[in-house]
């Protein structure tokens, strides 16, 4: 769908188009660090908003309880930055492997799996395998869309709701 979020993507094909990218453009073209996605999706440093924006997520983002599907981008108000849907549409794919010791939230395909010291060893035995995704999705709670909520999936999860955005190297 025109002017909707790339969704369906896994982190290996989101590289490969970085790479492409880079290579037709002849810029430096990438994922963004968790670090810099939350940057970006806080608006800039300090901010105490739970959402991308502001603290009502139906004015920000697209989640649970106003899709069903993902949405054009830009059809909600922006965060202070100027930048749009880093609060619900897609997850989006970051740079990082995910911290073995923050084994929270974890989204599809290892849904229902917590870590507990029983099976912290398996999920553990994943961890190269895994990166960081942010931002929520169109089928995500209000808690879930928050600014500081994070998951991880593996390298070659490909959803409806993962998608990513790049970032151009100066």
């Amino acid at each position: 769908m025109e002017n909707h979020p790339v969704a369906g993507v896994s982190w290996i094909g989101a590289v490969e188009y970085c790479k492409w990218l880079s290579q037709k453009t002849g810029k430096k073209y990438r994922l963004p660090t968790e670090a810099e996605w939350e940057y970006a999706a806080k608006g800039g440093f300090n901010s105490d908003e739970n959402y991308s924006g502001g603290n009502s997520l139906s004015s920000v983002g697209w989640y649970g309880g106003n899709a069903k599907d993902t949405y054009a981008v830009g059809t909600r108000s922006s965060n202070r930055l100027g930048i749009h849907d880093m609060s619900g549409n897609v997850w989006e794919w970051c740079s990082d492997w995910y911290d073995d010791n923050l084994l929270i939230n974890l989204p599809e395909p290892i849904k229902g799996q917590t870590a507990t010291r029983e099976n912290l060893t398996g999920l553990l035995s994943v961890k190269k395998k895994v990166k960081v995704i942010r931002g929520e999705a169109f089928d995500s709670t209000t808690e879930e869309c928050r600014v500081d909520a994070r998951k991880f999936a593996v390298v070659s999860w490909k959803k409806r709701t993962c998608g990513f955005r790049v970032v151009l190297e100066e």
